[in-house]
């Protein structure tokens, strides 16, 4: 508010005014929000703090990496740039604010773990061969060969280990091909 001084004396009246400012700590009033992208992607995460004087700002992926500073961190979605992220805004003399965590989940090209690389077996027996694929990206699809030769959808299973995995088992005949 203003605050004003008066003095009168029988020549006339002098005046003078001053501001008072309120000084107060940050709060986050945005938090950045959790984001999946594909590799390559560029991704804004930002966020807002209310202070007297207005805050500084300062981005931390994970524990302690510091990756950026102002209200919006721009960065390209990759295997490096994945992970947990914190805005802190600061008013010098008052304790720091931090965001909720916004995780970024990068989309890349499935990976696959299908354990041993070699399987024995008899002629005239049936193998069980199994297939983990780990894909953030909810269109992956899995698909079988054989000598160079596409198998048929209904000679294999897929099932949804969970959220992010998905296997997928094929039984067929051991031949001496």
């Amino acid at each position: 508010g203003t605050i004003k001084c008066q003095a009168k004396n029988v020549i006339g009246v002098s005046t003078d005014e001053m501001k008072i400012q309120i000084k107060y700590g940050p709060l986050i009033t945005l938090h950045p929000t959790s984001q999946m992208a594909k590799e390559g992607e560029k991704v804004t995460m930002k966020c807002q703090a209310e202070s007297s004087p207005s805050p500084s700002y300062t981005w931390t992926r994970g524990t302690s990496l510091q990756v950026g500073t102002g209200h919006t961190l721009t960065v390209a979605a990759s295997s490096q740039t994945a992970g947990q992220y914190y805005c802190q805004a600061t008013v010098e003399g008052f304790a720091p604010a931090i965001s909720e965590t916004a995780e970024l989940k990068v989309i890349m090209r499935p990976e696959i773990d299908i354990g041993s690389k070699i399987q024995f077996g008899k002629i005239g027996e049936k193998a069980r061969l199994k297939c983990n694929v780990f894909s953030l990206s909810k269109s992956a699809t899995i698909y079988w060969e054989k000598n160079g030769h596409p198998i048929e959808r209904d000679q294999f299973s897929i099932h949804m280990s969970d959220k992010d995995s998905i296997t997928s088992e094929l039984i067929i005949g051991i031949s001496d091909e």
